[in-house]
């Protein structure tokens, strides 16, 4: 059951110092770089007006509050149509490695046969050697003794894009997508391995397919004429995290597979949080429900508060820890934000385009 996770090893727990330091070694050779997450396309600043399909969908009594009663289980027949989230087991078992060392050593792998790739461009293992360094020098800040996981430096967090040329049957079992998963080419979006090392805000991704956010804490920078932006989570904003799945001026329906260690995950109904203006994938703060929140200075407990208000009874929402060989379905338009439980953790997972945020029909 989801939320009822056991608890690791202490071999899985953390990553070991010597791990970190081997994979730090292996890969010193190679210079470090911003992590950067999903392609970026032209900018558009879409209305609010598309709000009106999650109000119509409240008023035909779509959103239920969970209750304590647990979330529903995947429906292979009723497949992404289902407007609130769903949960499973994993169809295909991970197969890279538990530790920090195996996780790299399976992601280099990975992109010299050509699975992997540099983001928008030709498969290659540039980019993954870099990145792979990156989470390395975090696991080894995490293991200063005393300080280490109190720095914003140990912790990490990158999405290794998947080579979307290779065949759709192939597509499906790299990112274990569920039963009645209908992946395709030309829906298919930022398939992917989500590496955390790390509890801190650092580790936590937005995991947003956005194309047109300037919020402040997002690095941006020009590779090989292509324009990318990192979407990793401003230190000491947690509540960052909260988003929309997006793509362009659509919306993003999303698997999350727990594939090592626990990510717990908040969600919310796509009509519980005001969405920002010009930027429905992104809340607004100022909003009634977020403004406290987002004062508070200490992130621990901004995120306690978070989960607080998702659980309250009032409120369609609730939350989920994600263990390894769970998978959560998340549709298009609800809100949700991931916080890593354990200081190495891996997702994967397939994600499609929804409908346009600003289509007439709900």
């Amino acid at each position: 059951m989801v939320g009822e996770c056991s608890q690791p090893s202490a071999r899985h727990r953390k990553v070991s110092t010597g791990v970190a330091v081997a994979a730090v070694t292996v890969l010193s050779l190679h210079w470090k770089s911003s992590c950067l997450v999903g392609p970026q396309a032209a900018s558009t600043q879409p209305s609010l007006r598309g709000e009106h399909r999650f109000h119509d969908e409240r008023r035909r009594g779509v959103y239920k509050s969970i209750d304590g009663k647990g979330w529903p289980s995947w429906d292979a027949v009723e497949g992404t149509s289902a407007r609130t989230p769903r949960i499973g087991s994993v169809a295909h078992a991970w197969q890279g490695g538990s530790t920090f060392l195996e996780v790299s050593q399976f992601l280099i792998s990975e992109a010299e046969r050509g699975v992997l790739r540099q983001d928008r461009r030709e498969p290659g293992t540039e980019l993954v050697y870099e990145r792979v360094f990156d989470g390395g020098w975090a696991a080894c800040i995490g293991k200063v003794p005393f300080l280490g996981g109190l720095l914003s430096a140990s912790s990490w967090s990158c999405k290794f894009l998947i080579n979307q040329d290779r065949e759709v049957d192939e597509l499906s079992r790299i990112v274990s997508a569920p039963a009645g998963w209908a992946l395709e080419h030309s829906s298919a979006i930022f398939l992917g391995h989500i590496v955390s090392v790390g509890v801190g805000s650092r580790g936590v991704a937005t995991g947003r397919c956005n194309d047109n956010d300037d919020t402040d804490g997002h690095n941006t920078r020009r590779r090989g004429g292509m324009h990318h932006k990192a979407t990793i989570a401003k230190e000491g904003s947690i509540l960052r995290t909260l988003h929309r799945d997006w793509r362009g001026t659509h919306m993003v329906d999303s698997v999350l597979n727990g594939c090592v260690g626990r990510k717990r995950v908040i969600i919310f109904a796509p009509d519980e949080i005001a969405p920002r203006e010009g930027a429905p994938w992104a809340p607004n703060f100022d909003s009634e429900r977020l403004r406290g929140l987002h004062e508070l200075e200490e992130e621990g407990e901004a995120w306690r508060g978070l989960e607080a208000l998702a659980k309250r009874h009032d409120v369609s929402g609730g939350v989920i820890d994600l263990c390894p060989g769970e998978f959560l379905f998340m549709p298009h338009g609800w809100w949700h934000a991931l916080r890593p439980l354990d200081d190495l953790t891996v997702l994967t997972g397939p994600s499609k385009l929804g409908p346009a945020y600003d289509a007439d029909e709900a």
